[in-house]
């Protein structure tokens, strides 16, 4: 560690520039997975899924809910319609 907490190795990410907000550039987050999430998929290549309900329903997950995304199969860039809490079972 150096003398600000940083590991000797850590380097800043450079891998954009500008803030990721248009739907189209925010699959370019996929690209920094080789650094944060080493040999996952992540999303990359997939749908966006958008879960607008809180509800968690373990035995009957109904779409739009984050357990439903969960149990989809392939790569899926999950994002919240607006800020909620989950109770997760």
């Amino acid at each position: 560690m150096t003398s600000i907490g940083r590991h000797e190795n850590w380097k800043p990410l450079r891998t954009w520039t500008r803030p990721i907000t248009p739907t189209q550039n925010k699959k370019k987050l996929a690209d920094c997975a080789p650094r944060f999430a080493r040999g996952t998929t992540s999303g990359k290549g997939g749908e966006f899924y958008v879960v607008t309900d809180p509800i968690n329903n373990v035995f009957d997950p109904k779409p739009r809910t984050l357990r439903h995304a969960a149990t989809q199969t392939g790569p899926l860039w999950i994002t919240f319609k607006r800020s909620m809490t989950i109770k997760l079972e």
